[in-house]
């Protein structure tokens, strides 16, 4: 039976525990700014105007409607 210090363990849970709660603060930080930057991009484009932004809208979902389509065709051949 191999013997571990229990520092060590403590040290390695404790090392492991930080790195996780710092992803989280990263991933949720770029989370709230990601979120921030769309809804004032999207508010700039409908106030310069909305006719194009409704435009854009369907361009962009029909687009990513197709390259769904495609990729998930490729990945399946």
């Amino acid at each position: 039976m191999i013997k571990t210090p229990v520092g060590s363990i403590v040290s390695r849970l404790t090392n492991d525990t930080q790195a996780v709660a710092d992803m989280f603060g990263t991933i949720f930080s770029s989370f709230l700014n990601s979120v921030l930057m769309f809804v004032v991009t999207l508010t700039a484009m409908v106030s310069l105007s909305w006719q194009l932004t409704i435009l854009m809208i369907f361009i962009y979902t029909d687009n990513v409607r197709v390259l769904y389509i495609y990729i998930k065709d490729f990945l399946v051949d």
